[in-house]
């Protein structure tokens, strides 16, 4: 007994044993033709799929990994500017898988547009000396505003005393100088202390750049004033002149220190 010859060939059809057929065996027999026949079917598959796994792109029509890996890369790099922008948006928020629910829980940690109410400590930047917009005011501009000393300014050489200056503790730290106030930059109501802080001899100058001058309770002065070693003025600004809250006093400090 021996096997069925094969051929890798797609027979058109099978055929039909019929009542009338006679026993017949053998490679050509009538009883071997339809079961040859659907062996060459079986061998034609089985030769084409093995081809089919065997080669690197069998059909050029069906895409493989690499062809859609290719495919993504330049729809996202090619495409419309639209696509780019949603890659970088991606990019930016760490691709997150979450990203609603992240978003949701953010926004609902907003304050309102209107009528806003914080929590925590929110801070604003500090508007500039002076500035009477609706900016929001934290609260060093609301003590400077009060007239609340801000600070203090220290020099040794002749210069200007201006906005910068305002509200501030003036310490002078040598003789021979002239701190001109520039009024035209300070506003009605600013505060300022000017220390003559230094033992040697010698006095500071105090002039005013412009028409203002000196006003010591009702009596007007000349538009320069004089420190000498150890002396302090105080004064207020309002809008015409230089109101002069303590007149030259010895700065209790002069006589044991100076400061550094």
């Amino acid at each position: 007994m021996t096997d069925l010859v094969e051929s890798s060939t797609w027979t058109p059809g099978i055929r039909q044993f019929e009542t009338s057929d006679p026993v017949e065996g053998g490679p050509d027999g009538i009883d071997n033709v339809p079961l040859r026949q659907l062996a060459n079917r079986t061998r034609f598959l089985k030769d084409r799929q093995e081809a089919h796994e065997g080669a690197v792109d069998p059909y050029p029509q069906y895409a493989t990994k690499a062809d859609l890996a290719q495919k993504v890369a330049a729809l996202v790099d090619q495409s419309p500017e639209a696509l780019n922008t949603l890659r970088e948006l991606a990019n930016a928020l760490g691709n997150d898988p979450g990203f609603a629910t992240t978003m949701t829980n953010a926004l609902a940690q907003k304050a309102p547009i209107e009528s806003p109410v914080f929590k925590g400590t929110p801070k604003a930047p500090t508007p500039a000396q002076f500035d009477s917009s609706d900016k929001m005011a934290p609260t060093a501009f609301v003590q400077q505003s009060l007239g609340n000393m801000r600070g203090s300014y220290v020099t040794r050489t002749s210069g200007t005393l201006g906005a910068a200056q305002a509200g501030m503790q003036v310490y002078v730290l040598a003789p021979g100088t002239t701190q001109t106030i520039n009024f035209a930059e300070l506003k009605d109501g600013v505060r300022m202390t000017v220390y003559a802080n230094y033992t040697t001899a010698g006095q500071t100058t105090l002039a005013i750049n412009g028409s203002a001058k000196f006003v010591a309770v009702t009596r007007m002065m000349d538009p320069t004033v004089t420190l000498n070693p150890g002396d302090a003025i105080s004064f207020v600004v309002d809008s015409d002149n230089i109101n002069i809250e303590v007149t030259t006093w010895r700065h209790p400090c002069a006589e044991s220190a100076t400061r550094q």
